[in-house]
């Protein structure tokens, strides 16, 4: 049976939608939630001048993106974020609490686990991060600790409303498909997250319209998610989208209306199911 937790949660200039952080009561972490135009704070917490694991995350082209990395010090490392990235409007930065600290290599190893984690869901594009972390070496006592701060991590994104780590459900067992050039994709819409998940094994459209906004991106994708088999491009994952439109442009590589476009066995839109928009 789970245990109780208590989560406090401090509002840095009063405002529940502002800069914040969240801990539990006697536990190892802490994570600031900062978003862009409130960085103004960070030079008043000295935990965000050590090492910390984070996550960017915005949108861009109605598509959820973030970027999971770590560094010595969030204050310096976000001013080149700031400079160079230009999608994020929210970062997550997880650091020790009062009593406790973390070091560099322990930053690499809750980015090198929340990478994998967060490609293993796929609730957001992770095109930001070009390089694959590898997994550091560590005691088997460091990594025990590590655990249960990575397990605390876990639990406060959920919290603060960043879903990088929750695996979707189909709630509605409702499969939906597009039957186009040649392809058949599959996928569902799920309405506790109001995303479209386009199932492993669907089949896309092999090169995208040049007026096709998302070209490139989406070509990163399938170059990260899909495999080529009897000459058709397959996902080897589930995906996720933030609407059904940019589950569909995906998929037929140009601009769709996904309510329209996916439709279920009987050839009934998406946007004629009542209850799912």
């Amino acid at each position: 049976m789970a245990q109780a937790k208590t989560i406090t949660s401090f509002f840095i200039k009063g405002s529940m939608k502002g800069p914040r952080y969240v801990q539990f009561n006697f536990q190892i972490s802490r994570l600031f939630v900062l978003p862009r135009i409130d960085l103004d704070v960070i030079p008043d917490y000295e935990e965000l001048d050590k090492p910390c694991f984070y996550i960017l995350t915005g949108e861009d082209n109605g598509e959820r993106i973030a970027y999971i990395g770590q560094a010595a010090s969030f204050k310096h490392r976000v001013i080149d974020h700031k400079q160079k990235k230009e999608f994020w409007d929210t970062a997550y930065v997880l650091v020790a609490s009062d009593k406790e600290s973390l070091t560099t290599t322990d930053v690499q190893y809750l980015e090198y686990s929340a990478l994998r984690h967060a490609q293993d869901v796929g609730a957001y594009k992770l095109t930001e991060n070009k390089q694959k972390p590898n997994k550091p070496t560590l005691s088997k006592h460091r990594e025990a600790d590590l655990e249960q701060v990575y397990s605390e991590l876990i639990q406060l994104t959920e919290f603060v409303g960043c879903d990088i780590f929750v695996k979707s459900e189909n709630t509605n067992n409702q499969i939906f498909y597009i039957n186009a050039k040649g392809i058949v994709a599959h996928g569902y819409y799920d309405t506790n997250s109001h995303q479209f998940i386009v199932q492993k094994g669907s089949e896309l459209v092999a090169d995208a319209v040049e007026s096709f906004k998302n070209k490139k991106q989406r070509n990163e994708l399938i170059a990260q998610s899909a495999e080529t088999k009897a000459g058709k491009i397959v996902l080897k994952k589930d995906l996720n989208f933030s609407s059904p439109s940019g589950a569909s442009g995906f998929v037929l590589g140009r601009p769709s209306n996904g309510w329209d476009d996916w439709k279920d066995k009987d050839g009934n839109k998406l946007s004629s199911i009542s209850g799912l928009k």
